[in-house]
């Protein structure tokens, strides 16, 4: 059941009570590493974690302004913001429930995946901009590939029966589980890169990556702004994620679905994965 307006309007204003309360909490917190191992900084945490419900929130209030039923697109971005995982479920289910509808529901997951996408680049930008030029031409080519893919499929016809019902501008509690899983990436990536280098925190990255894109972009993020890890570590590790994501995706499809959405889902994110693979390559050397 959606929410009225009123109840919207008293929900952002909430929410945004919150949000300026937890960026000046935030600025009191110590800015330097608490722990003995030099990993923890309370500051750098706590900004990531109301960075994470400042995103949220933004994508519910474009939701409320801007409408959820605009069309397929709107819809995908919009979800995308808030999880493109969670997009990727709700379209397999609905292409099984309603075949006829997979092209639609396709549109969606890619529109969805686009739309993290961005928000990748966003958040590199907002944490460590010394590396957005890189990141920005491997994210870009494949945010190009998308669009060329979203641009065929739409020639066809798309039935457009897709809903998304965001009821809260911050679920509190997915902020809180996002937040624990980014303090245990930073933690294993730090105590990967002082006991094994690089090639663990790879390793962690792809495997966190299947899960959470954007966790393990911040974790990095914060890492190559820390010093403890290198350029090209923090590029390769998020290139790692962005494909284990897209692996991870593709998996979800054939096991909730296994028909034509499975198939145009794998179809439309294999170009993806070999771009931003070559972009990797070229970016790196």
């Amino acid at each position: 059941m959606t929410i009225s307006i009123k109840e919207a309007t008293l929900k952002i204003w909430q929410a945004l009570f919150i949000l300026i309360f937890g960026y000046v909490f935030t600025s009191l917190l110590p800015d330097h590493a608490i722990d003995p191992w030099g990993i923890f900084n309370p500051h750098k945490y706590s900004f990531l974690v109301v960075t994470l419900a400042t995103l949220e929130f933004a994508g519910f209030a474009a939701a409320k302004l801007f409408g959820v039923k605009r069309g397929v697109y709107l819809v995908g971005f919009l979800g995308g913001l808030v999880s493109s995982t969670a997009m990727l479920l709700t379209s397999a289910k609905q292409a099984k429930q309603l075949p006829s509808s997979w092209r639609t529901q396709l549109s969606i997951a890619l529109m969805a995946n686009l739309a993290a996408l961005f928000e990748l680049l966003f958040i590199v930008g907002f944490i460590a901009p010394d590396i957005l030029k890189h990141i920005s031409i491997i994210v870009c080519c494949a945010i190009l590939v998308g669009l060329v893919e979203l641009y065929i499929i739409s020639k066809r016809n798309l039935i457009s029966n897709a809903d998304l019902h965001l009821k809260e501008p911050i679920d509190f509690k997915g902020v809180l589980r996002l937040s624990l899983l980014l303090g245990g990436i930073l933690i294993s990536i730090s105590i990967a890169k002082k006991w094994f280098g690089d090639s663990a925190s790879f390793a962690i990255s792809f495997l966190t990556g299947l899960f959470e894109l954007h966790g393990v972009t911040l974790a990095n993020a914060t890492m190559y702004q820390e010093n403890i890890i290198s350029e090209k570590s923090a590029i390769l590790s998020i290139a790692l994620a962005a494909q284990s994501s897209f692996i991870a995706k593709i998996s979800l499809a054939w096991i909730w679905e296994r028909g034509p959405f499975a198939r145009g889902l794998t179809f439309t994110l294999l170009p993806i994965m070999f771009v931003v693979g070559v972009a990797t390559w070229l970016s790196l050397h």
